[in-house]
């Protein structure tokens, strides 16, 4: 994604047109799946099954690690699906607001597992910074928004991967116990 945008990003520079994986008119195989729908604000004409798939997954992994969907949302409907970075931004932070409501009530329920105290500030924190990001974004080049989102994307990759190779120093870690 960051090759990609970079080049994009040059290319424009120089007064070049934007390239295309595909070409223009041609469609990816599973947007002609059954149960096709007219997405307008997408400019889509495409399967919905490809979309209920990705849906779900995301749904199971944002319910059960805990990360906002959006994290995945948004590179697979830039890359795989084309939609606008405007349409994409908007329908990812809708579909994260009804599914994260759902496992909020399940994991409130069912765990009792939410500080309502630290939720609170965390959404006080969270309107005031959409404010700025909504701006930011209004006024935002297209690629230079691809490349800030690769550029994140490899940083929490990388903290993945530093964090399953550098060992904890915290003393309440998790470890594997032997009983005696």
């Amino acid at each position: 994604m960051l090759k990609e945008s970079v080049i994009d990003l040059w290319r424009r520079h120089k007064g070049a047109k934007r390239s295309h994986r595909r070409p223009p008119g041609s469609h990816a195989p599973y947007l002609g799946w059954p149960l096709r729908m007219r997405f307008r604000r997408s400019q889509l004409y495409a399967s919905v099954i490809p979309f209920i798939l990705i849906a779900i997954f995301i749904g199971f992994i944002g319910a059960l690690l805990g990360i906002g969907g959006g994290f995945m949302l948004v590179p697979v409907l830039l890359y795989v699906f084309r939609v606008p970075i405007a349409v994409v931004v908007g329908t990812s932070h809708f579909q994260i607001l009804c599914s994260t409501l759902v496992a909020l009530v399940l994991h409130a329920v069912a765990n009792q597992a939410v500080d309502i105290v630290l939720a609170i500030l965390l959404m006080i924190g969270g309107v005031f910074g959409a404010q700025f990001g909504n701006r930011a974004g209004q006024t935002m080049n297209a690629d230079i928004f691809r490349i800030l989102l690769a550029l994140l994307l490899l940083a929490v990759a990388g903290w993945f991967a530093a964090e399953l190779a550098i060992h904890p120093q915290e003393p309440f870690s998790v470890a594997v116990r032997e009983n005696h």
